[in-house]
């Protein structure tokens, strides 16, 4: 999933300075100066490459390995829309764009993720609870996320992860738990050069049989750590968005209990190009 952005509307205020005398004209001291609301609307747009589609520690296409031979194109668009009292509502897409399996939804896409949810600021912890479709092999899995996040070190956050329908991902409805830090989030982060830097850690924990294991029993799942990095494309205008290049490569370890990948221990890496405005 994607950081979650909060907003503000602004006040609007024309402030001019001048004074005359009867049948004078005086030239005003500076000129007006009108403050426009900042939009209350907002939006991203990434076109990224991924060496492994991971959902919840399983290799959905059994890659296996650290390979970047067989690359998944995963285009994403979210807009979100300010509300009062802290509140944003958002909507967004996910696509998975390869040439893997026959069974597409249309060409080289064999999965489009449609979202809309809600995000809460309250005080120290903000709360996102966010419906999903993941439309793919003939049918729709149905989730519910509901997401806490708390601003302090390292950035805690739970992702309380709801499968409500199965659809074709062979596994059972049921929750996964998975607690998230970022381990350069402290003061104002890592930055070397203009470049961003972002060491996202997570444990996953699910229930029974979530992934379709034999012999799943439920419990710890997965655990992965990475290295991000976003560097900011100054030359382009703001006018056009804030656009980066980011990159990053991930360790998985998954359990093969409860998990069937073709490997335990494989790394992924990913790259692509984001706009956000």
């Amino acid at each position: 999933m994607k950081l979650i952005k909060q907003f503000a509307f602004a006040t609007v205020a024309l402030a001019t300075s001048a004074s005359a005398l009867a049948g004078d004209y005086v030239v005003p001291d500076k000129e007006p100066v009108i403050y426009e609301p900042e939009s209350v609307i907002s939006g991203s747009l990434s076109f990224d490459y991924n060496s492994h589609f991971m959902s919840y520690g399983l290799d959905v296409w059994g890659l296996g390995g650290s390979t970047f031979n067989d690359a998944l194109f995963n285009p994403s668009f979210e807009l979100a829309w300010a509300l009062p009292g802290d509140t944003t509502f958002r909507i967004g897409t996910w696509w998975d764009v390869n040439d893997n399996a026959a069974n597409s939804i249309g060409g080289r896409i064999q999965e489009i993720d449609l979202w809309a949810g809600f995000d809460f600021n309250l005080g120290p912890v903000a709360t996102s609870v966010v419906y999903q479709s993941w439309i793919y092999g003939g049918a729709t899995e149905e989730i519910l996320d509901v997401i806490f996040a708390v601003d302090t070190v390292l950035a805690p956050s739970l992702t309380v992860h709801n499968r409500l329908d199965a659809g074709a991902s062979g596994g059972n409805t049921g929750t996964y738990w998975v607690l998230g830090l970022d381990g350069f989030a402290w003061g104002e982060g890592q930055s070397y050069g203009g470049i961003e830097f972002s060491l996202p850690i997570s444990v996953g924990f699910g229930g029974n049989n979530f992934h379709n294991t034999a012999a799943g029993s439920g419990g710890y799942g997965f655990a992965s750590i990475g290295l991000a990095a976003s560097y900011p494309l100054e030359f382009i205008s703001p006018a056009y968005g804030d656009w980066d290049l980011h990159a990053g490569v991930t360790w998985y370890h998954t359990d093969a209990t409860n998990i069937a990948n073709p490997a335990e221990d494989f790394w992924t890496t990913s790259f692509g190009i984001g706009c956000s405005f």
